[in-house]
């Protein structure tokens, strides 16, 4: 997550920190505090490939989606950036893909599809389109791949959040077709 906006956040790593960690073959924590060694990567990178599923927890908690300057690390689209440049200049033949979240099916108990600074999730999807363009990234556009909707949503969804077995396979399948794909 690009930036903390409340204490219950700090058992959350950012994106940054946790590509810088991983990046430095560090120690990483789980949630529970249980922590496991980054395992350095050698050999040959371009049979790497990094799964980016980023953005929905920074809609959740109000983070910025962006700002005048694209380096603001603060920013949901400044913490992105930050972390792709890192993962291109460590393993520059390394397939990256940058996956578009889903939205749950509600937000603020169903009544606003907004965030509290006034954000749509429509903004944070706009980010990573337009990173992905510009940073020569292939884009998994999880919304246009999987049309959920009010008729449908329990089909994917458990809770209005976390999938359902069949969301999971589905989602599951996007991401097979695109690392084929990217070969």
């Amino acid at each position: 997550n690009a930036s903390r906006q409340s204490p219950e956040q700090d058992i959350y790593p950012s994106f940054i920190t946790r590509t810088e960690d991983f990046l430095a073959g560090t120690i990483g924590q789980t949630q529970d505090g249980t922590e496991f060694p980054y395992e350095s990567i050698s050999g040959d990178s371009e049979h790497l490939c990094f799964i980016i599923h980023y953005g929905f927890n920074d809609f959740m908690w109000n983070v910025s989606p962006n700002t005048s300057s694209q380096n603001d690390v603060s920013t949901f689209e400044g913490a992105l950036r930050s972390g792709i440049t890192g993962l291109k200049e460590a393993y520059p033949n390394a397939t990256i893909l940058l996956v578009a979240p889903q939205l749950c099916t509600y937000y603020a108990g169903g009544d606003s599809i907004m965030n509290e600074n006034g954000y749509t999730f429509d903004d944070y999807l706009a980010v990573i389109e337009k990173t992905a363009n510009e940073m020569q990234v292939q884009l998994i556009d999880m919304p246009a791949l999987i049309n959920i909707d009010a008729t449908n949503y329990t089909d994917y969804y458990v809770d209005s959040f976390h999938h359902t077995e069949q969301g999971r396979f589905v989602t599951a399948n996007h991401w097979i077709n695109s690392l084929t794909a990217a070969k």
